[in-house]
C-alpha cells in the first residue's frame, strides 16, 4: 500500500512538470485579420495631342485655324499652344526659333477634348506647325502639319537661298512656274572673294556689292526664263552664271 501511494504521488508530480503539449491546448477559433499595406494602384496617364484640322493653303493675313484634340487631360486651355516654323522640326523638344505662336486657345463647346486657335501669318511661304501640351512639367507634341501661305492676292510664293562661293553659285539653276512670286536670297559665303561680288541680272535691279557674310534678296514675278551673272569687284571678272527657268 505504501508503494502504491508513492507511485501515485510520483505520477502526479511528473504530470505537473511536463504539462499538456501545445497540440493539446485549445485552439483560438477566431480568424485573425491580415493587415494590407499595399498602396492603391493609380492608373498611369498618357496624355496625347493631335491635329484634327488645319489649313492646307491660305492667303497671307488670313486667320489660320488649327483644331487639335487632347486626351487624358481636361481643362488645359492655359497649357496648350500652337507653334509655327519655316523649317521642319523633326524631332522637336522645346519651342525655339519659331516664327509664329498662338496667343489664345479656346475649348470647343461641342467637343470637350478639342481646342482651336487662330494665327495670322503675314509672310507667304511654306510653314510647319505643331501643337504642344504641357502636363505635369512634361512636353507632349503633336505630329507635324505642313501648309502653304500664298500672297495677299492668292499667288504662290517660292523662296530660294543661293550661296555665292569664291567662284561658284549653289544651286546654279532653279525652276519656277509662270506667275509665281519668287524671292531669291544670295549670301556670300566666308570663302567668297574678300573684295566682294555683285550679282547682275535683267530680272531685278543690280545688287549691291556683297562681301563675305553679307546677303541680298531679289523679288520678282516669274514671267520668262533668264540668266544672272556673278562678278568679282576686283577686276570686274565674270566668275559664275546661274539661270531661272520659268515653266
Amino acid at each position: 500500500m505504501k508503494n502504491l501511494i508513492i507511485l501515485l504521488l510520483l505520477s502526479i508530480f511528473l504530470f505537473g512538470c511536463i504539462g499538456p503539449s501545445e497540440q493539446d491546448l485549445p485552439k483560438n477559433e477566431t480568424p485573425t485579420e491580415e493587415i494590407n499595406n499595399t498602396e492603391p494602384i493609380i492608373p498611369k496617364v498618357n496624355p496625347t495631342i493631335r491635329f484634327i484640322d488645319y489649313p492646307m493653303e491660305l492667303n497671307a493675313m488670313e486667320g489660320a485655324r488649327f483644331v487639335f484634340e487632347v486626351k487624358e487631360v481636361q481643362n488645359v486651355e492655359d497649357d496648350v499652344f500652337v507653334y509655327i516654323w519655316k523649317e521642319s522640326t523633326n524631332p522637336v523638344k522645346y519651342p525655339t526659333d519659331y516664327v509664329y505662336s498662338s496667343t489664345s486657345v479656346n475649348q470647343l463647346s461641342s467637343k470637350k477634348d478639342q481646342y482651336e486657335s487662330y494665327i495670322v501669318i503675314d509672310t507667304p511661304g511654306k510653314y510647319y506647325a505643331r501643337s504642344l501640351l504641357i502636363s505635369d512639367g512634361k512636353y507632349y507634341w503633336s505630329e507635324e502639319a505642313v501648309f502653304n501661305v500664298l500672297t495677299l492676292d492668292g499667288k504662290t510664293m517660292k523662296t530660294f537661298n543661293i550661296e555665292i562661293g569664291y567662284d561658284s553659285i549653289i544651286p546654279q539653276n532653279i525652276d519656277v512656274n509662270k506667275g509665281e512670286i519668287v524671292v531669291i536670297t544670295f549670301t556670300a559665303s566666308p570663302d567668297s572673294h574678300p573684295n566682294g561680288v555683285r550679282i547682275l541680272s535683267p530680272g531685278w535691279k543690280d545688287s549691291p556689292s556683297l562681301k563675305p557674310g553679307q546677303s541680298f534678296s531679289a523679288e520678282f514675278t516669274a514671267d520668262s526664263s533668264f540668266s544672272y551673272r556673278m562678278y568679282w569687284l576686283a577686276g570686274n571678272l565674270l566668275k559664275g552664271t546661274g539661270t531661272v527657268t520659268v515653266n
